[in-house]
């Protein structure tokens, strides 16, 4: 029914090619010495190329706002100058900036890095995907970050994809049921299935050809553990897959205040919506003589505050 696709933010980056082919990549940049001996550095074994035919459908399912710099190799915008090759625009123009967002935007370019507006999973306007699923234009609620979009703004399984699944006649949801294990055969090697409890509290074996395990990061790792699938990654010998190189949103925040004449309103936002900077995002900039590899996009993002009580306010400030 969604998971975090209900009450994510909407942020709809692509993934750098680079990354796909990480250690390759830094091999052939910065020598075989680069990378330390023992550190879990690897390449995906799938290709942007490969997978940007795919990214591009997801964008289009999604209703995904923003601006493309180049599509084919043209020149078409002022996108992103650091992304990726890309073989079509994005379904919908990008979202109009805040004020916050703007203020970032022009600091930045004033010193001479190269801003952009976000991809934005969150409608610019009205928008029909390709399974004929509609969308309402985002309204900067404010209520997009934690929260499900009751606009039908925000890209979601539940609004994007199961109102065309519903129209399939062996298709079937069944909800508030909680899945156990995958169930094996005897060779371990097939899926037969899944164990879950249903809504009663009773344990139910589905049958399966085909089992997708798609329940979050955390829940997929967890899932394939209690079901005996792969090898679990054991970071003493360095053998095993499952749970290798784990990692979950490491995400850095700062709050800025104004002084009292700057007037805005944080309390409007989008969840998607926002202005960023690649200049130090994967390796777009010159690790040789730092000792690390890896970056990050900074951004500000003005999702909204929501209550009141989740505004940033100076110390002292009065509760």
């Amino acid at each position: 029914m969604g998971g975090a696709g209900l009450h994510w933010s909407g942020v709809h980056f692509r993934i750098t090619p680079e990354e796909l082919r990480l250690k390759s990549h830094y091999d052939e940049r910065y020598s075989k010495q680069f990378i330390p001996e023992g550190m879990t550095i690897q390449d995906y074994g799938v290709s942007y190329d490969e997978l940007e035919p795919y990214f591009d459908f997801a964008e289009k399912v999604f209703g995904t706002s923003g601006q493309a710099y180049k599509v084919n190799g043209n020149v078409v915008g002022d996108g992103n100058v650091f992304e990726a090759a890309r073989s079509d625009n994005f379904p919908l123009p990008a979202q109009l900036n805040t004020y916050s967002e703007q203020r970032f935007f022009d600091a930045a370019k004033s010193i001479g890095l190269h801003p952009y507006r976000l991809p934005s999973a969150n409608t610019s306007g009205p928008y029909t995907n390709p399974y004929g699923v509609q969308m309402g234009p985002c309204n900067f609620c404010g209520y997009c970050s934690g929260y499900a979009c009751y606009m039908y703004s925000k890209a979601s399984p539940n609004l994007n994809i199961l109102p065309a699944l519903k129209q399939e006649k062996h298709f079937e949801l069944r909800s508030k049921c909680h899945v156990l294990r995958v169930e094996l055969d005897d060779t371990k090697r097939r899926a037969t299935g899944v164990t879950y409890i249903d809504p009663a509290g009773q344990e139910v074996f589905q049958p399966a050809d085909l089992v997708i395990v798609s329940a979050f990061q955390y829940h997929n790792v967890h899932l394939l553990l209690l079901s005996g699938i792969g090898k679990p990654y054991d970071p003493i010998s360095g053998e095993g897959v499952v749970g290798r190189n784990f990692a979950y949103q490491n995400l850095s925040t700062i709050t800025a205040s104004f002084d009292n004449d700057t007037w805005t309103n944080p309390f409007v936002g989008a969840g998607g919506n926002g202005v960023a900077v690649d200049d130090f995002n994967a390796d777009n900039f010159d690790h040789g003589p730092l000792g690390f590899v890896g970056g990050s996009p900074l951004w500000v993002n003005q999702a909204g505050m929501k209550p009141v009580s989740g505004i940033a306010t100076p110390a002292g400030t009065p509760n």
